[in-house]
Formats: structure tokens, C-alpha cells, sequence
């Protein structure tokens, strides 16, 4: 294996580990940006498109950061942040992101800017509807499967407690 793929493994599993106690630091949301500044190469589409190992990597990294969205959106890290900084992190993670990889917001649907998630979360069902509301926190965030390293089971649960 490539050592990028394993080093991105560790520090997304590092920071997985390590989000209750980082998002609530007076500094995290200036750490959380720089973060974002030095995944970002990794996150953008190869250009040489025979690089096989790049490709990887980008997938690679694009997933455990959509995890990782998933979790701090779910654990109350991005609210918990902004609150202590007084800046909209959600707000600001998307600008930065929206720049460079633009399709992730849909595909992190769950993972709203706060105003659109209270309205998620005020809609009703209605035997019309295609599908119940997701209540928030519903979404199970997991580490991709193709993890080769992957913590057992309930470990990150049991660690953050």
C-alpha cells in the first residue's frame, strides 16, 4: 500500500478519536480551517488521470473526511465550536469546501448549514411523503469499508466517553 493512504488513515482516525475534546479548545476553529487548507490537495481530482495510487488517495480521503463531517455534525462539534468562537463553523467549512469540491455538499445532504437543518428538522411526515424525516443524529457515521485498520467495534464510542 501507499504510505499516504496509511498516513491519512491514522490522522482521520486520530482526529475521530480525539473530536469531543478538540472541538470544544477556544482554537478549534482556526485549526479545523488550517485542516481543511491541508486536505485539500488530496481532495481535489488528479489531473494525471492514469495515477491510479492519486485517484485512490482522493477517494480515499474524500470519504474519511465525509465521515468525519458526519460525526461532528452528529456529536453537536460544529454548534459546540461555533459557540465558543462565535463564528458559523458549518457556514465557514462549507465556503472553504464549496471552493474546491462543490459536489460534496450534496452528497453530505445531512450535514446542512444550521438554518436549513432547522427546517429539516421541523418538517412533518405525511403518508404522502416518499420517506419519513432523518431525525438528527439518526445517520451512523462508519469508516469506509475498504479500512484495512479499522478500530473494533464500539472502541471510538467507548473512547469518547
Amino acid at each position: 500500500g501507499d504510505l499516504r493512504l496509511s498516513a491519512a488513515t491514522l490522522v482521520f482516525q486520530t482526529f475521530l478519536h480525539n473530536i469531543t475534546p478538540l472541538g470544544g479548545q477556544p482554537g478549534f476553529n482556526v485549526f479545523w480551517l488550517q485542516f481543511l487548507g491541508s486536505i485539500e490537495r488530496y481532495m481535489r481530482a488528479p489531473t494525471d488521470t492514469t495515477d491510479r495510487m492519486a485517484a485512490q488517495l482522493t477517494v480515499h480521503v474524500t470519504e474519511n473526511f465525509k465521515n468525519l463531517m458526519l460525526v461532528m455534525a452528529a456529536s453537536g462539534v460544529f454548534r459546540k465550536a461555533s459557540e465558543t468562537s462565535g463564528q458559523d463553523l458549518l457556514t465557514l467549512t462549507w465556503s472553504v469546501v464549496d471552493s474546491f469540491r462543490p459536489d460534496l455538499r450534496q452528497q453530505l445532504h445531512g450535514v446542512a448549514t444550521p438554518r436549513s437543518a432547522k427546517r429539516a428538522e421541523t418538517r412533518t411526515f405525511s403518508p404522502s411523503s416518499p420517506s419519513p424525516p432523518i431525525a438528527d443524529g439518526s445517520i451512523t457515521p462508519q469508516l469506509p469499508s475498504h479500512h484495512t485498520h479499522a478500530p473494533a467495534a464500539g472502541s471510538t464510542a467507548e473512547a469518547a466517553r
